[in-house]
């Protein structure tokens, strides 16, 4: 199930952070060039694995890492070469680009990916079940946004989708204004 966040919402729970994690500062310099063209579709899935501090705490940091260089690995096959861009932006968080979805399939892609993580990974003979929070923001010639507009948004459908309890959230332009 996929749910709506309206531009007044994402007013009332976005707050700046900066992005100073190496992942995000080259996801944004391989993003920044193509995505500042207004007008040029582009999704972006900010990605948050719900209790991930459960399994530093249970088994240890270096599980910890075992299993995000897992998630990683299976988000990479999960995008498409050229026209995805996939990143871990910081502690638990990974995001992706994409140039190729329209937004139906932008929220099809987010329903894949938070499936993808719930079949589950084995570390060190540990299966470790995941969920995950997305956030998924859309831009295209009827709706552009600048690339650090898109991470915002996406940020916070990603939040919203955290505090709905629900696997992903998607950023509607077309509620922006209706109550």
């Amino acid at each position: 199930m996929v749910f709506a966040l309206r531009q007044v919402d994402v007013q009332t729970f976005y707050v700046q952070r900066a992005h100073t994690s190496f992942a995000s500062a080259i996801f944004r310099y391989q993003a920044f060039g193509i995505q500042d063209q207004l007008g040029v579709q582009h999704s972006y899935f900010h990605i948050d694995i719900d209790n991930f501090k459960k399994w530093n705490d249970l088994y240890s940091m270096s599980f910890g890492n075992y299993l995000l260089i897992e998630i990683g690995k299976r988000l990479k096959q999960m995008i498409v070469k050229g026209k995805d861009t996939v990143a871990r932006n910081e502690s638990d968080e990974f995001v992706i680009l994409s140039t190729r979805l329209t937004a139906d399939g932008a929220a099809a892609f987010a329903e894949e990916i938070a499936e993808q993580l719930k079949t589950g990974f084995c570390i060190n003979n540990t299966k470790c079940d995941l969920t995950a929070s997305i956030g998924v923001a859309f831009s295209d010639a009827k709706t552009p946004k600048q690339f650090d507009q898109l991470t915002r948004l996406g940020e916070t459908a990603m939040q919203s989708a955290k505090e709905s309890k629900v696997s992903v959230f998607l950023y509607i332009p077309e509620l922006d204004g209706v109550r």
